[in-house]
Protein backbone atom coordinates (compact mmCIF):
# COMPACT_ATOMS: atom_id res chain seq x y z
CA UNK A 1 0.00 0.00 0.00
CA UNK A 2 1.62 3.40 -1.05
CA UNK A 3 0.69 6.49 1.43
CA UNK A 4 1.21 10.05 -0.04
CA UNK A 5 4.39 11.49 0.73
CA UNK A 6 3.27 14.15 4.13
CA UNK A 7 2.10 10.37 5.48
CA UNK A 8 4.30 9.59 8.06
CA UNK A 9 4.02 6.43 10.91
CA UNK A 10 5.28 7.43 13.73
CA UNK A 11 3.40 4.87 15.62
CA UNK A 12 3.06 5.54 19.50
CA UNK A 13 4.69 4.69 22.90
CA UNK A 14 3.21 1.14 22.14
CA UNK A 15 4.61 0.47 18.72
CA UNK A 16 6.88 2.46 16.39
CA UNK A 17 5.16 1.68 13.72
CA UNK A 18 0.54 1.96 13.40
CA UNK A 19 0.63 -0.13 10.30
CA UNK A 20 2.68 -2.73 11.73
CA UNK A 21 1.18 -2.97 15.30
CA UNK A 22 -0.45 -6.28 16.29
CA UNK A 23 -2.71 -4.98 18.49
CA UNK A 24 -6.53 -5.55 17.04
CA UNK A 25 -7.69 -1.94 18.27
CA UNK A 26 -5.55 1.10 18.70
CA UNK A 27 -4.89 1.67 22.54
CA UNK A 28 -5.38 5.75 21.60
CA UNK A 29 -8.58 4.97 20.19
CA UNK A 30 -9.98 3.00 23.17
CA UNK A 31 -8.78 5.86 25.54
CA UNK A 32 -11.01 8.16 23.53
CA UNK A 33 -13.83 5.75 23.45
CA UNK A 34 -13.26 5.22 27.37
CA UNK A 35 -13.96 8.71 27.41
CA UNK A 36 -17.08 9.25 25.42
CA UNK A 37 -18.51 6.63 27.29
CA UNK A 38 -18.29 8.27 30.50
CA UNK A 39 -19.15 11.67 29.46
CA UNK A 40 -22.46 9.80 27.52
CA UNK A 41 -23.21 8.97 31.53
CA UNK A 42 -22.52 12.26 32.79
CA UNK A 43 -24.85 13.67 30.63
CA UNK A 44 -27.24 11.37 31.41
CA UNK A 45 -27.03 11.51 35.12
CA UNK A 46 -27.00 15.25 34.88
CA UNK A 47 -30.59 14.91 32.77
CA UNK A 48 -31.65 12.97 35.36
CA UNK A 49 -31.30 15.77 37.94
CA UNK A 50 -27.87 13.94 39.65
CA UNK A 51 -25.66 16.68 41.50
CA UNK A 52 -22.26 17.45 40.02
CA UNK A 53 -20.45 17.08 43.43
CA UNK A 54 -22.34 13.70 42.96
CA UNK A 55 -21.49 12.43 39.54
CA UNK A 56 -17.77 13.84 40.00
CA UNK A 57 -17.12 11.43 43.11
CA UNK A 58 -19.23 8.66 41.38
CA UNK A 59 -16.34 8.99 38.68
CA UNK A 60 -13.91 10.02 40.11
CA UNK A 61 -13.25 13.23 38.30
CA UNK A 62 -13.43 16.97 39.75
CA UNK A 63 -16.47 19.06 39.57
CA UNK A 64 -14.79 21.52 37.27
CA UNK A 65 -14.38 18.37 34.83
CA UNK A 66 -18.40 17.70 34.85
CA UNK A 67 -18.70 20.99 34.25
CA UNK A 68 -16.80 21.26 31.22
CA UNK A 69 -18.46 18.30 29.68
CA UNK A 70 -21.88 19.59 30.59
CA UNK A 71 -20.76 23.17 28.97
CA UNK A 72 -19.55 21.37 25.74
CA UNK A 73 -23.31 19.68 25.62
CA UNK A 74 -24.95 22.61 26.06
CA UNK A 75 -27.53 21.97 28.41
CA UNK A 76 -29.10 24.07 31.00
CA UNK A 77 -27.58 22.88 34.70
CA UNK A 78 -30.48 23.42 37.43
CA UNK A 79 -29.30 22.01 40.67
CA UNK A 80 -25.75 21.40 41.77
Amino acid sequence: MKFPKYYYDNGCRFHSACLECPEPVCRLDMKHQTTYERNKQVMILIRNGYKISHIATHFGISERTVLRIVKRQYVPIKNR
